[in-house]
């Protein structure tokens, strides 16, 4: 997310995020990160993306800076079809913020795991997967030890649960706004170990 507007170039593939709403930019982890406003709907978005259907796993990394100010309830990241997301749930600016990866089916049914951090304007690495051999989603923050979540009914494919249709959306979509900045994103279409998230923190942490 280096670039200060207009479209955020994938590093590594073709999966470029389109900016519509006049996302901002400020320092961020390495380079630039995309600053979202809670004012109004402000979010970067590309289309689905059919390899990531699941079968195989997902994971989502990203490092996450959750603003003063942000919303009670607000979307950070969101990949439609199948549906996987990041939220955050703040009881007050100077209450508890916890942080989830959420995961859903065609059956209907969502599944979540959660972390407590530790303060607002602070940069997190949060990375969550999904195992489609447990059905379980986990969440973790710098590497640390991972939350899990009650598991899914197996046999059921990931979809679409209702989020602004298939696609991928960083930040905040109406009615669910953003005040956050969001740097080096990245999505696996694979459980990542324990290893391999340690590897990436490591690389990116100040």
């Amino acid at each position: 997310l280096d670039e200060a507007n207009g479209t955020r170039m994938d590093s590594v593939g073709g999966a470029h995020l389109d900016d519509g709403t006049s996302v901002g930019s400020v320092a961020g982890k390495i380079s630039n990160s995309a600053s979202f406003d809670n004012t109004s709907s402000q979010f970067l978005t590309n289309a689905e993306q059919v390899n990531l259907d699941g079968s195989r796993g997902i994971t989502v990394e990203a490092w996450i800076n959750v603003r003063t100010g942000a919303p009670a309830s607000a979307k950070y990241f969101v990949n439609g079809a199948p549906y996987v997301s990041f939220v955050s749930f703040g009881t007050s600016n100077a209450g508890a913020l916890y942080i989830f990866f959420e995961i859903g089916n065609d059956a209907g049914e969502t599944a979540s795991a959660g972390k407590l951090l530790a303060a607002y304007d602070t940069w997190y690495y949060i990375v969550g997967s999904y195992d489609p051999d447990t059905g379980i989603p986990s969440i973790s923050v710098n590497a640390g030890a991972a939350s899990v979540g009650a598991a899914l009914v197996l046999g059921h494919p990931m979809v679409d649960v209702g989020y602004g249709g298939g696609g991928v959306f960083v930040g905040g979509k109406t009615p669910s706004f953003s005040k956050a900045y969001i740097d080096e994103i990245a999505v696996w279409n694979k459980v990542l170990s324990a290893a391999e998230i340690a590897s990436h923190y490591a690389l990116n942490r100040p």
